[in-house]
């Protein structure tokens, strides 16, 4: 009986030992980055609330940074005062407006327009007798509005020199340019108003056309120096 109960006593003075026994462990740790580049990207150009004329809508409509989104718009004769041939004035408050479906996900983006022709341009029209005047180009102001909260884009093409007198030879094409810098980053619909002001010179007969960009994110390059042959 005496033997029974000092093994029992030595069996019980073990069970301790165990539960303190540990385990080796290691860890790792693993750092993962990702990188968003600076990006600008257009996804559409829609046809505004108060756009007017014929609208093509436009190409490329998933979002390419490598190629242009293109739409177009004929106004047909609504820039034109049919009974005196000259060019009608935008309603106050009012335009020919597109929708620009975009984004830029970084602040400090330009927000920039330019005009391949300076206003839209008739390049086809009859000569011009010796001693009259008729209008070869419509001036016309485009915008860009309601971008986030900052100041408008504002693009004047009137071209230059006296439009009056070019003749179909001599009609000049200008690049013209305006450019914001948004400091916050967007991603939100914008519009693009295109307005005209009453000029009292007829229009000569013809087609007149112009091709109005717009770019975010980085400036127009300058357009190179003029130089005198």
């Amino acid at each position: 009986m005496k033997k029974l109960l000092m093994l029992a006593a030595a069996a019980a003075a073990i069970l301790p030992m165990t539960a303190q026994a540990t385990v080796n462990s290691a860890q790792g740790v693993i750092t993962l980055t990702a990188n968003s580049n600076n990006t600008c990207a257009i996804r559409a150009i829609i046809r505004g609330r108060d756009g007017a004329g014929t609208y093509t809508p436009s190409s490329n409509t998933t979002v390419n940074n490598l190629v242009d989104v293109t739409a177009s718009l004929n106004f047909g004769d609504l820039l034109m005062n049919q009974t005196n041939a000259n060019t009608n004035a935008s309603a106050a408050n009012s335009g020919h407006d597109f929708y620009l479906r975009a984004f830029c996900n970084y602040a400090g983006h330009t927000v920039s327009l330019k005009s391949a022709n300076g206003g839209l341009i008739n390049t086809t029209g009859p000569q011009i007798a010796a001693g009259s005047t008729f209008n070869k180009r419509i001036p016309y102001q485009a915008e860009i509005r309601d971008w986030n909260s900052g100041p408008f884009a504002v693009l004047n093409a009137t071209g230059a020199g006296a439009d009056g007198s070019l003749t179909n030879a001599d009609v000049r094409t200008v690049t013209a340019s305006s450019l914001i810098t948004e400091k916050a980053v967007n991603n939100d619909n914008s519009s693009i108003r295109i307005t005209t002001a009453a000029n009292s010179t007829p229009l000569l007969a013809g087609t007149f056309s112009d091709t109005l960009t717009v770019r975010l994110g980085s400036a127009f390059p300058a357009p190179p120096a003029s130089t005198t042959p």
